[in-house]
């Protein structure tokens, strides 16, 4: 299984979402703003979330080996656990070329992510800063998991 084969999610779509300017001043006119800006909000992210849960649906199962080495492996299955019980995909057939910005993307109530991070710097013993996981969204899984092993001493 390769990148040629596997192609990883586009995760161009996350990262250049911004809010209009509206959204800020309809914020100040609860609830009716509220209300506006997460309507706005979800007319947008639900085909996003739409179409990446298909394409996993359309993969086809993963080979843990195309992680890497064992401890890479370890670390992946792992990760992918965490994933698995905070975002709501509809699997994890994640490759380790795909985004952590998808992989973790906060869909549901935007704290799924706070909730994963939590969960993974216990499960693995470690502790980034609020700016190194803003960083580690930029990367791809096998990477977050080698800077995960590389802060844990390099075992799972």
């Amino acid at each position: 299984m390769t990148r040629e084969s596997v192609p990883p999610l586009d995760a161009s779509p996350l990262m250049h979402y911004a809010d209009p300017p509206a959204a800020k001043w309809l914020m100040w006119l609860p609830p009716i703003g509220w209300m506006w800006n997460h309507l706005r909000w979800h007319r947008w992210a639900a085909p996003n979330r739409m179409a990446y849960e298909k394409t996993l649906r359309e993969r086809p199962d993963i080979p843990i080996t195309v992680w890497g080495s064992a401890h890479q492996q370890a670390a992946g299955l792992k990760l992918l656990t965490i994933i698995d019980d905070n975002f709501g995909w509809p699997n994890t057939r994640f490759v380790p070329w795909d985004p952590v910005a998808v992989a973790m993307w906060a869909y549901e109530d935007g704290l799924d992510d706070t909730a994963a991070i939590s969960d993974i710097e216990k499960a693995f013993g470690v502790t980034f800063t609020d700016e190194e996981w803003l960083e580690h969204y930029n990367l791809t899984l096998v990477e977050l998991i080698d800077n995960i092993l590389n802060h844990a001493g390099g075992a799972p």
